[in-house]
């Protein structure tokens, strides 16, 4: 409701920043943490503990939201680049105003700016990817590049911020982390991209799983080669993030007890987890994770999950020998990798290169995780920063909930969107290599493949084009794809399939179009079915028999008498035409209709007097008038005085 009444007053739209919705949610959500977590912490645990994160939170949300009106607002004469930098300037003066006037509150100012700030900054990525076209290919590169490098910066920042408000071990492992992100877009800019041209992409992008044989036909490929050793770097950013994570854990599994405890109650806490999400999120509230009321949803489902969970592990005993904060931060970093594991459609397929690697097609974990390493990363570095807020004891804070808020509305964001973007350069090199619009990945595959994955495409548009590429070239595969979608849900295919089966005679298709004429509801569809069953020259079969034609004359139901019409209009035979007579008398419009229209199948005078008679119906004229021209004179003579005094409309006199 909220969110309809911001569209409706245009301060929310589809096509700007999400920053809206986002600062909604965490609004809410910081609003919602003493009323839901607090009792909860009350029941299961005995006592509760305030703690000044969902303050920061809500200060985030109302912030946000005033930003975003403001952008909505002055959006004419502010670009979000002018905004982003600005926010970037505010950020720095309070970071310093912090250390310089040593104000207790002034502390929470750098993390209030730097959620706007990351969301302008990874939207205004999004928007720039988005909106290019081909002659923008190497200006959107250079300056995919340049965000890469101020996206490092702003993630070194933000933990030299944290860094200062909680001192939670070695500055220097905190920069070296922020600034590998700026290293990984610079190497991308002076290795990568610049040792492997777009030029050397052969003809086929998509090798297929038949033809596939792993490495070794794939490594000739220069972008699977650009796309491994992107893997390779952006592995080593995850290996040295878990390091600097393990450092600031001295006591991580130093009993191996109490690790087999921990390993067993997460394995099964994760299944759980699993089949939630899957089997009652996203099957049963057919939720996506690109809604926001998704976004306020799961961080309060998986908050309770968490709660009961490690309640469980402390009433167990798992802390012995092993760091009950420890035990936290894993439990909730993995468990922010399989909630993005368990995703089951993105917005830009892009390729899926580990899966082509294999050879085969790879589960959802292999490619959320492998495939994109830098979201790997930024999820331990999510839990990194929740470990410090939940151990730290200066905000009296030593439950994990408030910092799993936190992080999952932030950087997981964050890292999905950082993630976007790298799928989107690969696709950038495809469309420039290509010189035609972006379209997702079943256009890569050969046409004899594409045809029977029909499904990948992301549009009826996309879907009709693929089906007119192989209409030629390869007429068996084509055939069988009409065949199959002859009772597809969307209208438009529909029709196109019984279009073409008209036109190419497939003869096949007769039954098929015998029960969805039964079927179909939908008017434009169903003259195509007519049109397509009245080209076909039927003989007698069994299932279409007369006797069984005269039975479907006879039935109670309109619909089988309708069928009954069409067949004996296909069938053509004397012994029908008695039937047929019958069923233009029929009481039901649509079956008249039907009746009517079959009859010009046949030269029979016996339907010359009861056609005259639906001359005078306005609503029958037209088809009664077709049916007579094609009966003879004799009819044409009966029509020629019965336009004297009947009430046919008169633009039919001078056809």
């Amino acid at each position: 409701m909220f969110r309809k009444l911001l569209l409706q007053y245009g301060i929310l739209k589809v096509d700007q920043p999400k920053l809206m919705q986002l600062s909604v949610f965490a609004f809410i959500w910081g609003a919602a943490s003493y009323l839901f977590i607090v009792p909860v912490q009350a029941t299961f645990l005995g006592y509760y503990e305030t703690s000044t994160l969902p303050m920061i939170f809500c200060l985030s949300g109302i912030f946000g939201t005033l930003v975003s009106i403001a952008c909505r607002m002055l959006g004419k004469w502010l670009s979000l680049n002018v905004l982003f930098w600005f926010f970037a300037a505010l950020m720095l003066l309070s970071y310093l105003g912090l250390q310089v006037s040593g104000y207790r509150w002034i502390e929470y100012f750098p993390m209030v700016m730097s959620f706007p700030l990351m969301v302008f900054m990874f939207n205004n990525l999004q928007k720039f990817l988005k909106d290019h076209n081909n002659n923008q290919q190497h200006k959107n590169i250079s300056w995919i590049t340049e965000s890469s490098f101020i996206v490092g910066a702003a993630f070194g920042s933000y933990w030299v911020t944290l860094y200062y408000l909680f001192k939670p071990f070695n500055p220097e492992l905190l920069l070296i982390v922020g600034f590998l992100f700026a290293g990984l877009g610079l190497a991308y800019k002076f290795f990568i991209a610049k040792k492997y041209p777009v030029a050397a992409l052969p003809n086929t992008i998509l090798p297929s799983n038949k033809t596939s044989n792993g490495l070794s036909s794939i490594w000739q490929n220069a972008l699977y080669k650009k796309s491994i050793l992107y893997f390779l770097f952006s592995a080593l950013v995850f290996f040295f993030a878990y390091y600097a994570l393990l450092r600031s854990v001295n006591d991580t599994f130093r009993n191996v007890i109490g690790y087999a405890k921990f390993l067993g109650i997460f394995t099964g806490a994760m299944l759980i987890f699993g089949f939630f999400t899957k089997h009652f999120l996203m099957r049963r509230l057919l939720l996506s994770y690109d809604s926001p009321y998704t976004m306020f949803l799961l961080p309060i489902v998986y908050g309770s999950l968490t709660i009961l969970l490690i309640s469980l592990v402390n009433l167990l005993g798992v802390r012995e020998g092993v760091s009950r904060y420890t035990i936290q931060f894993m439990f909730v970093t993995i468990m922010l990798i399989l909630m993005f594991s368990l995703r089951e459609s993105v917005e830009y397929p892009g390729i899926n290169i580990m899966s082509n690697i294999l050879g085969h097609q790879q589960s959802s974990f292999i490619r959320w995780t492998l495939y994109e390493p830098v979201t790997f990363a930024s999820l331990f570095l999510s839990g990194a920063a929740a470990y410090l807020f939940a151990k730290d004891s200066m905000l009296n804070f030593s439950y994990f909930s408030y910092a799993m808020i936190i992080m999952v509305s932030g950087m997981t964001f964050f890292g999905f969107k950082a993630l976007k973007a790298c799928r989107l350069t690969i696709d950038g090199f495809i469309r420039e290599h290509y010189n035609q619009r972006f379209v997702p990945v079943a256009k890569y595959l050969p046409v004899n493949e594409r045809i029977y994955k029909l499904n990948l495409h992301k549009s009826t548009k996309e879907m009709v084009y693929t089906l007119k590429l192989a209409e030629n070239l390869y007429p068996l595969d084509y055939k069988n794809a009409l065949l199959s979608l002859i009772n597809n849900q969307d209208d438009t295919l529909r029709a196109y399939s019984i279009k073409k089966i008209g036109q190419h005679k497939i003869i096949e298709a007769k039954d098929r179009l015998v029960r969805q004429l039964q079927n179909e509801t939908v008017k434009h569809v169903k003259s195509k079915i007519e049109q397509a069953l009245s080209g076909f020259k039927v003989e007698l079969e069994p299932n279409l028999s007369i006797e069984k034609t005269v039975k479907l004359a006879e039935s109670k139901g309109p619909q089988d008498r309708i069928l009954a019409s069409h067949l004996i209009g296909i069938l053509k035979h004397p012994d029908l035409v008695l039937a047929l007579v019958h069923l233009i008398k029929d009481y039901d419009y649509r079956v008249r209709h039907a009746a009517i229209e079959n009859a010009i199948n046949f030269k029979d005078k016996i339907f010359v007097p009861y056609l005259i008679e639906y001359l005078e119906d306005t609503d029958y004229c037209i088809k009664a008038y077709d049916a007579l021209k094609r009966l003879g004179e004799e009819a044409i003579e009966h029509l020629e005085n019965n336009f004297i005094t009947k009430t046919c409309p008169n633009f039919l006199l001078y056809e």
